[in-house]
């Protein structure tokens, strides 16, 4: 799915009903995104309307995945072995209008007790997740 429109009608017009319209795009702005797709969706950008006139794209929300992947397969002409994990994201930031925008929150993931955030995951498994307090740098994380 590339985009989805959600219509508030409750008895009105549908032409001055609420709106709400989603883009997402896939495997866009990865470090893996030269050589793979796998699917990811990560770039959503959320728009509102009031009822008649669109946000604007100043008014976007934007969020921006960043994942983590581990395609380490190796394969012969009757088998194939070792680790694919590749749904794994490392950071989930909120961004207001662009890709490029005022940031608005930031979380991030680390997997199978690494400490780095881009370290390849071997079982997937959510070990620690950090959510900024605050959308200014340097950022204070509350650990959970």
């Amino acid at each position: 799915m590339t985009e989805q429109q959600t219509l508030l009608v409750d008895g009105g017009s549908v032409s001055t009903a609420p709106t709400k319209t989603v883009i997402y795009q896939y495997d866009t702005y990865q470090s893996y995104s030269g050589s793979h797709d796998y699917g990811n969706p990560t770039v959503v950008d959320t728009t509102a309307s009031d009822g008649g006139s669109v946000g604007g794209s100043g008014n976007d929300i934007i969020t921006v995945t960043d994942y983590t992947v581990n395609d380490n397969i190796s394969t012969s002409s009757t088998s194939a072995s070792g680790t694919y994990i590749v749904d794994t994201k490392y950071a989930d930031e909120t961004l207001q209008g662009t890709v490029n925008g005022p940031l608005q929150a930031l979380t991030q993931y680390f997997y199978d007790g690494n400490t780095s955030l881009t370290a390849p995951p071997t079982r997937g498994d959510l070990t620690e997740q950090k959510v900024a307090s605050s959308a200014t740098s340097p950022y204070n994380f509350l650990v959970s």
